[in-house]
């Protein structure tokens, strides 16, 4: 009997962080009464997936910038040590 009880308080605390969570994302979200908040959000995440065909150049160009700050990250940290 306790093991259930306790089972469904953490349902219940659970539902409700789930519900504050929704609000505060409904809340950040553009606003438009006719639609859900699922499909606001679904409209909100295309912006940011990149297209297959542009996947290697961006994400080559994003490792050489990478390679590249950490090469100039090295060189002043050594410049320091002198």
């Amino acid at each position: 009997m306790n093991f259930f009880f306790f089972f469904f308080q953490k349902l219940v605390y659970l539902k409700e962080f789930l519900k504050s969570i929704l609000s505060q994302i409904d809340q950040l979200l553009p606003s438009n009464e006719h639609q859900t908040l699922l499909d606001r959000y679904s409209m909100f995440k295309k912006d940011f997936i990149i297209p297959k065909d542009k996947l290697k150049i961006i994400f080559d160009t994003a490792i050489q910038e990478a390679r590249r700050r950490t090469k100039l990250k090295m060189q002043v940290s050594l410049l320091d040590k002198n």
